[in-house]
């Protein structure tokens, strides 16, 4: 019932071995989505960590906190088992809370799906994607959650020329090819580019649907649906997962849950509690900011996001804010190009900033957007789930039948994780079988699929 100060460094009064290290740290970055807090921030639902539940999903993000909303929509009022949520720290204070905010089918992650998987897949992860911009506006409208959602559209813009010669042959092929991806999505006319995009130096772009919202509010009003039904326990950092026959005991900060299931909800920190995914699901760290114009400065209204391929091959990411401020995340050049990727890879600490990403917000919007002047800027960093092939992990643990999956977005979590949650309450509650969850079928967590990953995993997402 009251707001909790953290309980991070409790395991040890508890003889708890905290996992591999890979856990949730304390004294994160603060992000921007994460300023107007909610009062379920800290919460617990009773003072004490029940003993036993049904249903014990670990990470109260977008993922768990969608788990749960999903699954209590498929039980009559009063009749769903007993729902323990778990947060290490607060209520999304996660990767969903320090994310770009927006929803979008990507051309360039279509095409590196199209290499990786083929072309049935890929557009069945962009079909999928695109149904999440319908399904959260009609949960956003169902529920009255206040968090800023518009649709709108999105540029992928491409300012080197190699790159843009590239990426508007692919898109011409997908079009001759009547590929169902490109059916919403439209060159942008190359005479008028920079007036359209406001995007200097902008060789190519590509105009597609997209949705955007406040993720924290989305989440929290989400949860603040659930709450009578749920137990939630804020700052009760769970330490390992101990799987039997017909039970799992969760072992916390704060003592043992015995749970039929368990529920990982808990993305890049899931290879430190579930050792099945230690070294599959690897974290690894982003940077954000917030950029507002000075008092007085020019800065001309946004009105679409973005994705930007600079000439250094890599992208940021942007999501204007109705007030007129912008989110901007991305800056890898500064960091990627380091000689040792220490910095970033294998890397789950929120709470620095990384090397040289003060210098490369300081006058970014100036340097890339007509129009605009002096700016500030507020940062942060968040730690995301990355995979060998791109692709998150999905469906029942292997080896455990009583564990369940749903990790590992490769920083395209925003674009998949509500129906994907969606389809694996259908999962735990009816034991349907994968291919009736409407989830793409490559997202599902197999035997196969693990023995192929290597240790390591590369640094692209699928989104």
């Amino acid at each position: 019932m009251t707001r909790q100060k953290p309980f991070l460094g409790d395991a040890v009064l508890h003889g708890e071995k905290l996992s591999n290290g890979v856990l949730p740290q304390p004294g994160a970055t603060v992000p921007y989505w994460r300023s107007q807090l909610h009062w379920l921030d800290e919460h617990r639902s009773s003072d004490n960590l029940p003993t036993d539940c049904d249903i014990v999903v670990i990470g109260a993000g977008l993922s768990g906190v969608s788990f749960v909303y999903h699954l209590l929509q498929m039980y009559e009022k009063g009749c769903a088992p007993s729902i323990v949520l778990l947060e290490a720290r607060q209520v999304c204070s996660g990767a969903t809370g320090r994310n770009g905010g927006h929803v979008k089918v990507r051309s360039t992650g279509v095409q590196l799906n199209k290499r990786r998987h083929g072309v049935a897949t890929a557009e069945d992860i962009a079909r999928f994607v695109t149904a999440q911009i319908d399904a959260l506006k009609n949960v956003i409208e169902k529920e009255e959650i206040e968090c800023e959602f518009e649709l709108r559209r999105s540029f992928d813009v491409f300012l080197d020329e190699k790159e843009a010669s590239a990426a508007r042959k692919d898109f011409q092929n997908s079009v001759r090819a009547k590929e169902r991806w490109t059916r919403d999505i439209a060159p942008v006319p190359e005479q008028y580019i920079e007036q359209i995009t406001s995007v200097r130096g902008a060789k190519f772009a590509l105009s597609m649907p997209a949705c955007s919202f406040w993720p924290y509010k989305l989440v929290t009003g989400l949860l603040e649906k659930c709450i009578g039904s749920i137990n939630l326990q804020t700052n009760t950092v769970v330490t390992r997962v101990v799987g039997g026959t017909k039970y799992s005991d969760v072992h916390t900060s704060r003592g043992t849950i015995r749970a039929t299931r368990v529920v990982f909800a808990s993305n890049a920190y899931t290879g430190g509690i579930a050792p099945t995914y230690t070294g599959r699901i690897v974290p690894y760290k982003g940077s954000n900011s917030h950029i507002v114009s000075q008092i007085g400065a020019i800065a001309p209204q946004l009105t679409q996001t973005y994705n930007i391929a600079f000439k250094t091959g890599f992208t940021d990411y942007l999501n204007p804010r109705p007030d007129g401020s912008i989110v901007v995340g991305g800056a890898e050049s500064a960091f990627r190009t380091l000689p040792t990727r220490e910095s970033w890879y294998d890397n789950w600490d929120d709470a620095s900033l990384l090397p040289g990403i003060q210098e490369y917000y300081e006058g970014y919007m100036q340097r890339t957007f007509r129009g605009w002047t002096a700016t500030d800027g507020k940062l942060w960093t968040g730690i995301m789930g990355q995979t060998s092939d791109g692709l998150p992990h999905v469906g029942r643990v292997v080896g455990r039948n009583n564990q369940f999956i749903m990790a590992g977005f490769n920083g395209g979590g925003m674009t998949m994780i509500y129906l994907t949650a969606r389809g694996l309450a259908r999962i735990v509650k009816d034991d349907v079988v994968f291919s009736d969850t409407g989830i793409p079928l490559c997202f599902e967590t197999s035997a196969e699929r693990l023995a192929q990953m290597p240790m390591t995993a590369s640094t692209n997402g699928c989104a």
